[in-house]
């Protein structure tokens, strides 16, 4: 496939979509990017592509830095040193143990992105911390009298050590997926038609039957989605796109809770702490944090 997609998609992120100021699921994105654009192209290869296309990001002539920044933030992508070289006199640059941005912020202060990096769909964790490996410590040795006879020493015989896999709590993938679409029945939204149906494909891929996803990747997508309903609750009553908080939040609780999660998990006890019988959020995000959790169902599969 030609470049020229790819191109076009970035550009229309950094025209449409400069607003946005925390990383967002590629989904949702490119679910926007398609109605608009008239783009058929399937989702996972729109992704690898525009993965590949981002991987010397320094080159690409038609971006100024702050603009390859936000696509690299906003995307979630890991920056290479040659990018990273680049930088340096720019601003202030964070990132993260995988190389994606956490923090960038220009010398004078016009233009900042800061947060954390979504989970990252289908790829292998990458170790955090390195075991060490069993090291031979020398035992130094004693002058013995050439007269003097020491006892034997009964020898202790070590059976050696057997390194234990440590096996990961994982979710069912399918479990999690009819759960959104049991969410989104009960939301019942005109703007969550088109993802209804997305769903609903995936819970015929028969592929995906036995698939299961790392609970901590679930939990994470689970957390950063409270974060974006919190941060986008408000007091405001009038609008369109607008929805009650609580129509979202009990409704998510009940399906938590139907997928295993106790009723003193920390999760659950963090949304129950959000309701509220006033504020209403904005439609589309709660599109983001549904994008968001099918995201961390549908992992690619082998």
């Amino acid at each position: 496939m030609s470049s020229n997609i790819y191109t076009k998609m970035a550009k229309w992120i950094v025209d449409n979509r400069w607003d946005i100021v925390e990383p967002i699921p590629f989904a949702t994105l490119y679910n926007d990017f398609k109605q608009s654009q008239k783009c058929n192209n399937q989702l996972m290869t729109m992704q690898q592509g525009m993965v590949h296309y981002l991987k010397k990001v320094e080159q690409l002539e038609l971006f100024d830095i702050t603009q390859k920044i936000h696509l690299m933030f906003v995307l979630c992508q890991p920056i290479n040193e040659a990018f990273e070289r680049q930088l340096q006199n720019e601003g202030t640059l964070e990132l993260e143990a995988n190389r994606r941005i956490t923090l960038f912020r220009t010398n004078d202060g016009s233009f900042e992105r800061k947060g954390e990096p979504l989970t990252r769909r289908g790829r292998p964790r990458k170790q955090e911390e390195m075991t060490a490996e069993d090291t031979i410590v020398d035992t130094p040795l004693v002058d013995v009298k050439p007269d003097t006879v020491e006892p034997p020493v009964k020898k202790e015989i070590v059976e050696p050590r057997v390194k234990q896999e440590i096996v990961e709590p994982t979710m069912n993938a399918m479990r999690i997926l009819e759960s959104l679409h049991s969410l989104i029945f009960v939301i019942h939204e005109p703007l969550l038609r088109e993802f209804e149906n997305v769903v609903l494909q995936e819970l015929g891929n028969q592929r995906r039957r036995d698939t299961n996803i790392l609970e901590i990747d679930f939990v994470q997508a689970i957390d950063t989605g409270i974060r974006i309903l919190a941060n986008g609750a408000t007091s405001q009553q009038d609008g369109e796109g607008m929805m009650r908080l609580n129509d979202i939040l009990k409704p998510l609780t009940l399906q938590l809770l139907n997928i295993g999660f106790s009723h003193d998990s920390p999760l659950v006890g963090k949304m129950i702490a959000l309701t509220s019988e006033v504020k209403k959020i904005p439609t589309r995000k709660v599109k983001h944090v549904l994008d968001l959790l099918f995201e961390a169902a549908t992992p690619a599969i082998g």
